[in-house]
């Protein structure tokens, strides 16, 4: 009996062995594995640069930095809807825990009118730049029809999108390639590729690419300021198509510099008690909006989650900088028509009634513009002719066609002032000062623009200058010699009146600055800009100069303010507007950059003479009023006293 009882004793010691040993042998798997895991999510992790706000509320800049999800979890101000209706406030992890596809996380505020309160929002819970608790969520995943290849996803979470498709709550993502199948393997080999989320789409590079940069092991992610889409440098992007989205992104600096930890996401199920719980959430993570202005899903429910080897083969090789000089004309008239768009897009769905109502308005104020004219031919000759603004647009366009050398070099003369003002635009924004500068104003943005304004505004006031007086001084020698201007004689005539115009401009626009600068004088410089539009056409034609220029374009726009004002602007517009409209669709055709921006160099050459010519016959348009004043005065009877 005690042998037997010895025996089953023994059995039982042994048995316990045998299962701790089992244990033992299992139980440092699992930690290694999951070790292996954290350590190479940690060694990893990229470093994220900011494009920094020149104060708060700065939309130009970034307000939201990538942060942990906690401080909207189990928070009061947040609600968990459902079709509409609210189902419980300060939703916790494990109230999110599997819920499905048609629940929402509904933030404070209105994304459609964000003005500054998710901004506000976003530095109360911590979530702003730099952030409280900057976290990078990781998972490290395979893809199961692709072997021998192990990603590293790094997923971002933003308190706010604020670009053109505003909404609430946004998941941005980078990701690593290695050519492994375990983590353990991946710890000792260096990643193959890398990839960032941009909108629809994303953008790839080999790990050894000179453009991908690093900080030691950590690759440096620069997310578009707003919209959060990744970046490898520092630029304004151009996106133009669906898989691209559509607009302008902006990672200029100055930056901030935020380092996230690294929080590894589980594989599995963590089960409804864990602080994960909420990556088994279906819904979305912001306003239930229709889109593109609802809140986003969370990152379990994309393909890129499932599949991401594919995500990274379909991914982009580059991406479309728009440079910083001045003849970047076409692609920055495209960012500011698609914010503009996306605008309009954001006021309709607030308010539909109004702004149809205000396009509505705008058409039928177009359409009148467009009736109140006559469009019927008149006779070219005599230059003194009182003509509609139709009819001014038709005669100039026979002009053009009648004298077409004429019409060649007044367009011509605008590229190489063009040129050289977008070589002054880039001495500008590379100049040593500029760093100075930056400390003064506080935002890179705002001095580029101060910049380009400052050296491309002149110039284009010099080259339409010349473009009208090229154009009036042609006009001129064939109305006093009964033929056209030999192309030969062209410039030696332009040189004759180009020292008395360029004085007459040059001090008119002075003033015009200094009474703008005053403040309480800018009606006046309103009136001097409208008086000036026939300043070289007075100079050119009638060789008058100094003072008595300035006068008689004085007397000649008088009793016709409103007039000359609307006509010097639509033909204005013609080079400056019209010019980069008509060469967006090439942007479509993915031409390059630069050969978009010289198509839409050369339609602004086509145009400004046809805007020249405008300009000429406006005054000749107000000499025919003048003069018409002046015989009813003659032919009026004397009072009897």
């Amino acid at each position: 009996m005690r042998a037997a009882l010895n025996s089953v004793v023994r059995l039982g010691r042994a048995t316990a062995l045998v299962a701790l040993l089992v244990v033992a042998c299992m139980a440092p798997q699992a930690v290694a594995s999951d070790s292996a895991a954290q350590q190479l999510a940690d060694k990893y992790v990229p470093v994220v640069m900011l494009k920094k706000q020149a104060a708060p509320c700065d939309r130009s800049g970034e307000a939201y930095g990538p942060s942990s999800v906690n401080p909207i979890l189990g928070n009061a101000q947040f609600s968990l809807v459902r079709d509409g209706a609210a189902v419980m406030t300060g939703p916790t992890a494990a109230d999110l825990y599997e819920k499905p596809a048609g629940y929402a996380i509904d933030y404070p505020g209105n994304p459609l009118s964000p003005g500054c309160s998710y901004d506000q929002l976003a530095r109360e819970l911590g979530m702003g730049v730099p952030p409280k608790d900057a976290v990078a969520y990781a998972h490290v995943t395979t893809q199961k029809d692709v072997p021998g290849k192990l990603v590293v996803q790094y997923w971002f979470f933003y308190l706010f999108n604020d670009y053109n498709n505003l909404h609430e709550g946004d998941w941005e993502m980078a990701q690593l390639v290695f050519p492994a199948d375990t983590a353990e393997q991946a710890l000792g080999r260096a990643p193959s590729e890398i990839g960032y989320s941009q909108h629809n789409a994303g953008e790839k590079a080999a790990w050894t690419d000179p453009k991908v940069q690093k900080q030691g092991n950590h690759p440096v992610l620069y997310p578009g300021a707003g919209s959060h889409a990744g970046f490898f440098s520092q630029a304004l992007w151009l996106e133009r198509n669906r898989s691209e989205g559509i607009g302008c992104d902006d990672t200029r600096g100055p930056s901030v510099q935020v380092n996230p930890r690294a929080v590894l996401l589980p594989s599995s199920d963590p089960g409804k008690s864990s602080s994960l719980a909420w990556i088994t959430y279906r819904g979305q993570w912001g306003a239930p909006l229709r889109a593109p202005y609802d809140g986003p899903p969370g990152p379990n429910t994309t393909d890129r989650w499932t599949n991401p080897i594919t995500w990274q083969d379909d991914a982009r090789e580059g991406s479309t900088e728009i440079p910083d000089v001045g003849s970047a004309v076409v692609t920055s008239a495209f960012c500011a028509i698609v914010a503009q768009a996306s605008d309009l897009l954001t006021r309709l769905g607030r308010n539909p009634v109004a702004t149809m109502l205000l396009l509505a308005v705008l058409a039928l104020v177009l359409i009148g513009l467009i009736r109140a004219t006559r469009w019927n031919r008149v006779p070219l000759d005599p230059l003194a002719r009182q003509r509609r603004a139709g009819q001014m647009v038709r005669s100039a366009l026979s002009i053009m066609r009648r004298s077409p050398w004429l019409t060649l070099a007044a367009g011509l003369v605008f590229i190489p002032v063009a040129a050289l003002a977008s070589v002054a635009q880039w001495l500008i924004a590379n100049a040593p000062v500029i760093g100075d500068l930056l400390d003064v104003i506080g935002s890179e943005t705002t001095l580029l623009w101060l910049g380009s304004l400052t050296a491309s505004l002149p110039g284009g006031i010099i080259g339409y200058v010349l473009a009208i007086m090229i154009v009036s001084v042609g006009m001129q020698y064939q109305r006093a010699h009964g033929r056209r201007l030999p192309v030969q004689q062209a410039w030696p005539e332009a040189k004759r009146v180009l020292p008395a115009t360029a004085r007459s401009v040059a001090l008119r626009v002075l003033q015009i600055v200094l009474l703008g600068a005053s403040i309480v004088g800018i009606p006046w410089a309103v009136k001097l800009v409208i008086e000036t539009q026939l300043l070289t056409q007075v100079c050119a034609i009638e060789g008058r100069g100094g003072r008595g220029s300035r006068m008689r374009a004085r007397e000649l726009s008088r009793r016709a303010w409103a007039r000359v004002a609307i006509i010097s602007l639509l033909a204005g517009l013609l080079p400056l507007v019209i010019a980069p409209m008509l060469a967006m669709p090439f942007l479509i055709l993915q031409l390059p950059v630069w050969s978009v921006n010289l198509i839409g160099a050369v339609f602004a050459a086509a145009l400004t003479p046809l805007a020249a010519v405008v300009m000429v016959l406006l005054y000749g348009d107000r000499v025919a009023a003048q003069e018409l004043r002046g015989s009813l005065a003659q032919a009026a009877p004397a009072r009897t006293p």
